[in-house]
């Protein structure tokens, strides 16, 4: 069995929505199809996999991917702001329960909030939970403009750790765009200095501490954190760094989850050696990533069946599982 914990959707009207505004982030077709457009440089395609279920499910099964967990693909709902996030991220979740209803067996859900109104987001979350039956939350790496550990989303982090429920980080429009508007840089680097920033600022805001057992995915194999963890380290020692923890961010760092969306066997190799098998957890990010790719690197490491079958399946079942949710 394999359980996919980074797979894309995204409503049929969605397009068609943002397509009406004139500011990012918006959308244009050409040549036959649908572009999202979050900043200047970083233009995604619309593509079939994100809209058409009966491709992404054959296409799942065919590579024995037997449950994808869905999330909202970018522009996410926070990027727009106020009520119109709201109403968005709403839109979003009723798509994506109706998905699930139709094919339970084969997906579950995450929440992506819009943040334009706390109160109405945990509210929307609890929906999401509770009455959607959704396993778990996406959340961007910045909150339009804003880095994650700032005090305005802490009732966010307190509500999932009260769920018992996986947060999962993913990469959005970058807060430091400089320079990346070619060769598509975005998407080869500031996406993980995204996801890198916000799990850092994580890590020091004490949000591991002040939450203890909070469940939180890192995507892409850890981002860029595995590779430079010796220089964090040694740079957050020295006095004036007003981090908030105690002790080596290389511990903190332990506290997190990662998924194996990587394209080099030497970087899952380096990240099971460090984890072990219990906080490795299999993803495709499929569409934009094929199923073919991240599945050779799981097959390739030196590593028994037992452990294999974890990562594949038995971490995320465990993990998305939640004792404290009152029955619907």
């Amino acid at each position: 069995m394999r359980i996919d914990v980074q797979n894309h959707f995204q409503a049929a009207e969605f397009a068609a929505r943002l397509a009406k505004r004139t500011s990012l982030p918006t959308f244009e077709h050409r040549n036959g199809m649908w572009w999202s457009k979050l900043a200047d440089g970083l233009i995604i395609p619309f593509t079939p996999q994100l809209i058409d279920m009966e491709k992404k499910t054959k296409e799942m099964l065919a590579r024995g991917v037997d449950v994808a967990i869905l999330s909202i693909s970018m522009p996410g709902p926070e990027l727009l702001g106020g009520q119109e996030a709201e109403d968005m991220a709403a839109y979003g979740h009723d798509a994506l329960a109706a998905i699930i209803k139709q094919d339970p067996a084969h997906y579950w859900g995450y929440a992506t909030l819009g943040f334009g109104d706390m109160d109405s987001s945990l509210k929307e979350l609890d929906r999401c939970i509770r009455q959607l039956g959704f396993r778990g939350a996406q959340l961007f790496a910045n909150i339009n403009g804003r880095t994650v550990d700032h005090a305005e989303l802490r009732p966010f982090f307190a509500r999932m750790h009260e769920y018992d429920l996986p947060i999962f980080l993913h990469p959005t429009r970058p807060l430091n765009m400089a320079g990346m508007q070619e060769f598509h840089l975005m998407a080869c680097v500031g996406f993980l200095f995204d996801t890198t920033l916000a799990a850092l600022r994580i890590i020091h805001a004490g949000i591991f501490e002040e939450f203890p057992g909070i469940k939180i995915v890192l995507p892409h194999i850890g981002s860029i954190i595995p590779y430079v963890l010796g220089r964090i380290d040694n740079i957050a020692a020295v006095p004036g760094s007003k981090s908030m923890i105690k002790g080596p961010v290389s511990e903190q760092f332990k506290n997190f989850y990662l998924d194996t969306v990587t394209y080099h066997q030497e970087a899952m190799d380096m990240c099971y050696r460090m984890f072990g098998a219990d906080r490795l957890l299999y993803g495709s990010d499929y569409p934009y990533a094929q199923y073919p790719i991240t599945l050779k690197v799981i097959e390739g490491l030196a590593c028994g069946a037992e452990e294999r079958e974890r990562i594949y399946h038995k971490n995320a079942a465990a993990l998305y599982t939640s004792t404290k949710i009152k029955p619907r």
